[in-house]
């Protein structure tokens, strides 16, 4: 979509032949915008020319009244918006006290005919243009011969018996009902901007934080289910769940993986001239001995 910043550029720069221009200002973009829009594409369609959108770089009640409500949409995203729905080149206009002077044929001509080489022109169901609103689609169709531009008026959008307008969208995002705001506007609630990775005092990015997003579920919920009853069992009982050690006696070296080829412990030496019977007897002493040791230092 070709944007326009200035009367100039757009007057240098032709969007078509015959372009279809709607005004608006298109704060949250709800769905009765989408049926101007589509009204826009239908009639440009039919003459065979460009669809394009007049919109404002500020609200214009801020300039006339010295205060707007906050807007829900900022330039770049409902630029990115009117781009997606096909229009195929929009004029951001800066409205200030000069523009705010001007009077409804002294808009018509300024703007649509001689900036935007334009002869079609749309408006909303509640859309004026020029000083003090005078500019109302009866007026401009009365002197439509005058001008020379053909204007025509898109309805109003309702929704359960309730006009939809950019208030009801910005009262909803207001109070969280994000369930209404997609109701309105026939998309999911979003935002446009950029993320930042955050630095640290040396210059460096930080990695961001890790998160239970980044987990799968099921293992979230049995690693806090197992946390859980670790934490509610008494100690005897948490000792037991852990997994017993092979016991061991006093003295003897704990048993280790060797590789193979590696060499194997000496074997232990037998005692001459004792018999089988005598050394057995000897070991169990041996045994009991060791036994009775750990149990002591115990």
């Amino acid at each position: 979509m070709r944007v326009y910043r200035s009367l100039s550029e757009a007057e240098s720069n032709p969007a078509g032949d015959r372009p279809v221009v709607s005004v608006g200002f298109f704060d949250g973009l709800h769905r009765g915008h989408q049926l101007l829009l589509d009204d826009l594409l239908e009639w440009a369609s039919d003459v065979d020319g460009a669809p394009v959108v007049l919109t404002f770089d500020t609200h214009p009640q801020l300039v006339v009244r010295g205060s707007a409500p906050p807007v829900v949409l900022s330039l770049d995203h409902r630029l990115l918006l009117l781009e997606r729905s096909g229009v195929a080149a929009a004029l951001v206009l800066p409205f200030d006290e000069t523009t705010s002077q001007w009077s409804p044929e002294e808009f018509v001509e300024r703007v649509i005919v001689r900036a935007l080489h334009s002869r079609r022109l749309l408006l909303g169901f509640d859309s004026t243009v020029g000083h003090r609103r005078l500019g109302t689609y009866e007026y401009l169709a009365e002197r439509s011969s005058s001008t020379g531009v053909e204007v025509r008026q898109s309805e109003a959008f309702f929704l359960d018996g309730e006009r939809i307008s950019s208030t009801l969208v910005r009262l909803a995002v207001t109070r969280g009902d994000l369930e209404r705001v997609e109701a309105l506007t026939g998309r999911p609630y979003a935002v446009l901007g950029e993320v930042v990775h955050a630095t640290t005092a040396a210059g460096r990015s930080a990695s961001p934080p890790r998160t239970c997003a980044s987990t799968p579920r099921r293992w979230h919920r049995e690693a806090s289910t197992s946390r859980a009853s670790m934490r509610s069992c008494p100690p005897a009982r948490r000792a037991r769940s852990r997994r017993p050690e092979t016991p061991r006696l006093c003295g003897t070296p704990r048993r280790s993986s060797t590789s193979a080829g590696a060499p194997r412990s000496p074997a232990r030496p037998r005692i001459r001239g004792a018999s089988s019977a005598s050394i057995r007897r000897s070991t169990a002493s041996k045994r009991t001995c060791s036994i009775s040791t750990v149990i002591s230092t115990a």
